[in-house]
């Protein structure tokens, strides 16, 4: 009986002390025989390293191969687990003169299959191959093509030629390689692999006015794509096999198994929980919280922010995003602004090797929306608006509005229009069916500018060795747009340096290529 009276009293005793000390982190019932399913596509990377084009060194092979390896964390990532890219190279050496290449320097499966036969690769060996090659002249980056029978078939050229850069700042990464990589690849898992397994549509990675999506560009795209397709598991064991492993606390994300890119011991979250921190995010849910990083699943407020990350729209950025309805002083200094943010995302290096430092502030009435930032260096200011928040790619309502620090004009400010009259129009001229901007002369000629600059007011200041922009938007008709409250957009805010030529420096507030939302109070 004593024995029985200890033990109820040290279970009033612990769970007295649970209330008060606050909740512990949810343990979920399972067998020690848990496991998690994923999707494993075995992929051949071909590297050209000497050709009448290029010879690659070395150390640009392992930077590629490093910008690679972030690709295939990034689709782990944002395919929520269930899509492991098994990653095999096979360098040739062999020098290829320019009889080698084709007169428009696109390696077509045709060029690249006898070198894949004289090294010993079979016939749908693998489920995608992708070549890396330097042609003497032409090129360019395809995918979604057969090879060796029934195998996808990608291919990119080197030097990475592409303007879309993943946020980082390591000198032994080709970022440029993690792009082209991510977006050639997703063509043969879309239209080689998925197809032929007669899954359900993935949507193309060149098509994103097809399909009902609210995503910004190029990476974001891209991982709304992985994110937002739910047939991995049914690829079929021409092009990927399925694999299990080990997930003790059944929260779908693998505890610790070398075969893919990333799995909860290095994570940093706890196998045996779910939900490692409390804070009712998952560890898988903490792990894909943004499309380049997760929270931190040890801590439940992860940006310090006083909000915690469960209840965080933007737990990994400090983000003030309901705004409110106030007239600012727009001729000077910044009383009554709003303090949206005050930290980058992600920065490289601008002056003197040191990171952009910037306030961003914004504001509204019934009249205007007001943008302002304070920078610490001088920075071209790039502002995005998706204004009916609908996703870039769809409506007219999408604006692109750039600053030069240096000038009191506009660099560039023009609207992208991407209804189906537009389309249509476009189409009619021979140029496909795609998106218009509000710049083009066919368009003005047949539709008119959507955005008048002369509505717009700007102020570029320097004061103290700080550049000083201010800008108020008006509502639209012609959208039609009017501000007012509870409404929701859609912005974008990044900057790089004015200099021409020079694309390594720039900064993002939020995720690089990602829309945040901004709501009206």
């Amino acid at each position: 009986m004593k024995s029985l009276i200890f033990k109820s009293a040290c279970l009033i005793l612990f769970f007295s002390f649970g209330f008060i000390f606050g909740s512990t982190p949810k343990v979920y019932q399972t067998s020690k025989t848990s496991t998690t399913e994923f999707a494993t596509i075995d992929v051949l990377t071909v590297i050209y390293s000497n050709t009448a084009g290029k010879k690659v060194s070395p150390a640009e092979i392992e930077n590629l191969k490093n910008g690679i390896n972030l690709s295939r964390e990034f689709i782990w990532r944002n395919s929520g687990c269930k899509l492991n890219l098994n990653i095999s190279y096979l360098v040739i050496d062999e020098y290829k003169k320019k009889s080698f290449f084709p007169s428009d320097g696109l390696l077509k499966p045709e060029y690249i299959e006898p070198d894949l036969f004289a090294n010993g690769i079979t016939r749908n060996q693998y489920g995608i191959v992708i070549a890396i090659y330097a042609p003497p002249a032409g090129g360019g980056n395809y995918g979604g093509m057969k090879i060796l029978g029934q195998s996808g078939y990608s291919f990119f050229r080197y030097p990475c030629r592409t303007s879309v850069i993943y946020p980082g700042k390591k000198s032994d990464i080709n970022y440029k390689a993690t792009w082209l990589f991510t977006h050639e690849i997703q063509h043969s898992i879309d239209l080689i692999c998925y197809e032929g397994s007669n899954a359900p549509e993935m949507w193309h990675g060149d098509k994103p006015l097809d399909y009902s999506i609210n995503a910004g560009e190029q990476f974001d795209y891209q991982a709304e794509i992985f994110r937002n397709f739910k047939n991995y598991l049914k690829i079929k064991s021409l092009w990927g096999h399925i694999q299990a492993a080990v997930d003790a606390d059944n929260d779908h994300f693998p505890d610790h198994d070398n075969r893919v890119p990333i799995d909860e011991f290095r994570f940093g979250s706890d196998t045996t929980l779910a939900d490692t921190d409390g804070d009712d995010l998952t560890d898988l849910e903490e792990f894909m919280a943004g499309i380049y990083k997760g929270s931190n699943p040890g801590s439940k407020d992860t940006d310090m922010d006083g909000m915690p990350d469960n209840l965080d729209k933007y737990p990994l950025n400090a983000l003030h995003h309901q705004i409110p309805k106030i007239t600012p002083q727009f001729e000077s200094g910044w009383n009554s602004w709003y303090l949206v943010s005050q930290k980058m995302d992600f920065s490289s290096n601008f002056l003197l090797d040191i990171p952009l430092n910037t306030k961003i502030y914004l504001n509204w009435d019934e009249d205007f929306l007001y943008f302002g930032c304070e920078l610490d260096a001088p920075a071209k200011v790039h502002l995005d608006i998706d204004l009916l928040n609908n996703g870039w790619w769809h409506g007219k309502d999408n604006y692109r509005i750039v600053i030069d620090p240096f000038s009191s004009r506009f660099s560039e400010i023009r609207v992208m229009d991407c209804t189906e009259t537009a389309r249509n129009f476009r189409e009619s001229l021979n140029r496909g069916h795609y998106e218009m901007w509000d710049d083009d002369p066919k368009y003005v000629a047949k539709f008119g500018y959507i955005l008048d600059e002369l509505s717009l007011d700007l102020q570029t200041n320097v004061f103290e060795d700080r550049h000083i922009i201010k800008v108020k938007i008006p509502n639209n008709p012609k959208i039609p747009f009017k501000l007012q409250k509870d409404h929701q957009l859609g912005v974008r805010i990044y900057f790089d340096t004015p200099e021409l030529g020079n694309h390594d420096s720039w900064a993002t507030v939020y995720e690089q290529y990602r829309f945040f939302d901004l709501i009206l109070r």
